[in-house]
């Protein structure tokens, strides 16, 4: 999710790289949660609701930018530096 200063308020933008399609089919759940908010005024802290409602955890090591999050559906490490 991106925000970008649009007719003068902060509006959300969902954003996926052609290589992370695949992964972003994969959690229909996360598109319909997100079509239940349009217009609505999507803020980031709805945003994370939602995330966290759909089962994804904030794996974030904030002392370690090298841990890498878990995908909630496969298990496999996403994120970090490679």
């Amino acid at each position: 999710m991106r925000w970008h200063w649009l007719g003068g308020k902060w509006v959300a933008r969902l954003e996926s790289f052609d290589d992370s399609w695949k992964a972003l089919a994969s959690f229909p759940e996360l598109i319909t949660e997100l079509e239940k908010q349009d217009g609505k005024g999507m803020t980031d802290d709805i945003f994370v609701t939602i995330l966290m409602q759909l089962g994804f955890r904030d794996l974030t090591n904030y002392k370690d930018p090298d841990l890498k999050e878990v995908c909630p559906k496969c298990g496999q490490p996403i994120g970090g530096k490679s």
